[in-house]
């Protein structure tokens, strides 16, 4: 960070120090999203939101939304 060096000790404290993976999830296959259920509607969301076809983001609602509503149905009985 530009200017860390002048901060006094006590402000450097204060400072967050944030580690990150960075992943491209635009090519990954509905098989590759392991983990569980809402990870696996995020990343899908986040792979297919950008898709010109309107077809796939049709597909992608519907599915998020039968999973959802599976799920809600487990959680019922």
């Amino acid at each position: 960070m530009e200017g860390f060096d002048l901060l006094s000790e006590a402000m450097k404290s204060y400072t967050p120090n944030f580690n990150y993976i960075l992943f491209d999830v635009s090519t990954f296959s509905d098989a590759d999203i392991l983990g569980p259920i809402e990870l696996r509607l995020s990343f899908t969301a986040l792979r297919d939101i950008h898709s010109d076809d309107p077809k796939i983001l049709k597909q992608m609602i519907y599915h998020a939304i039968d999973v959802i509503y599976t799920v809600d149905m487990k959680d019922v009985a």
